[in-house]
């Protein structure tokens, strides 16, 4: 199973609603989640259903219980164009990761919660479905800071960098 410590405060701002214990107990039930504890403003809920890898982050969650509090219904719709920007893959890389995808994702505000939250979701992606990173891994980067074209190929494994 999985588990996620999400912020209590960032949940009901998205809800743009707060909940008691019991009313976010029983609606987290109904999404097939279990609330394991509450300690301050943080909170441990358990996510049942394994292929509902949505739920595996706190804006998940959210969107779930706002179609279920009747707040918000549908999935948000989302722009997606093409990108002037090259990443460059190296052939000899095709045999240890035979695919790759990136996206640019702008306009996107991130407080200290946000960014924990969505680091959490790609440590379980990477841990459940990517099998520890043998399979796939999920970076997030920050776009002001990186310089194109990004190449993506084979390092030396004694190579050290810091994240």
């Amino acid at each position: 199973m999985v588990v996620l410590d999400v912020s209590l405060n960032e949940l009901y701002k998205l809800l743009n609603k707060k909940l008691s214990e019991e009313e976010l107990s029983e609606y987290l039930l109904n999404i097939k989640c279990e609330l394991d504890e509450i300690n301050g403003n943080n909170a441990k809920i358990e996510v049942k259903d394994f292929n509902r890898i949505d739920l595996y982050s706190l804006t998940g969650i959210a969107r779930e219980l706002k179609g279920i509090l009747n707040i918000e219904n549908g999935i948000p719709k989302f722009e997606i164009k093409d990108s002037p920007y090259i990443l460059i893959v190296d052939k000899e890389i095709s045999n240890v990761r035979p695919y790759i995808v990136g996206a640019i994702v702008k306009n996107v505000k991130l407080n200290e919660d946000r960014l924990k939250d969505l680091i959490q979701l790609q440590e379980k992606i990477s841990h459940f479905f990517g099998r520890n990173r043998q399979k796939v891994a999920i970076g997030t980067h920050n776009f002001d800071l990186i310089e194109f074209p990004v190449y993506y190929k084979l390092a030396d494994p004694e190579t050290k960098f810091i994240p």
